[in-house]
């Protein structure tokens, strides 16, 4: 009778820290964030990371190149390209397997990038 109450107990806690059954069984990957285009072209991102500490926001606002990596699950990023000149890439990679991208050239062009 105490294995489900056992079971029951280790759910419930991976669910209050923000953590899915396929998280619980998967360990953290390398998550890398990379963005890049015309030098000094700048942009803001609202980001949210996946980690083992469940969903923790993350705030940028910077210039081209910039690079992010964190140990987490997967990520979202609603990106706002802030001038109105150049071109602005977004590439995500987790470990050696998922990858995605976006790339915008227009006047302050906007795009959300995942990662699962």
């Amino acid at each position: 009778m105490r294995k489900p109450i056992l079971a029951l107990v280790i759910a419930a806690t991976a669910l209050l820290a923000g953590k899915t059954s396929g998280d619980a069984a998967q360990p953290p990957e390398e998550i890398v964030l990379v963005f890049s285009g015309t030098a000094g072209t700048a942009f803001s991102a609202d980001c949210t990371f996946r980690t083992v500490e469940g969903d923790v926001p993350f705030r940028i606002e910077t210039g081209i190149p910039f690079r992010k990596s964190f140990q987490g699950f997967g990520l979202k990023c609603e990106i706002v390209k802030q001038t109105g000149h150049g071109t602005l890439s977004v590439e995500a990679r987790k470990g050696s397997g998922s990858v995605s991208k976006t790339t915008t050239s227009g006047t302050k062009g906007r795009a959300i990038i995942s990662l699962q």
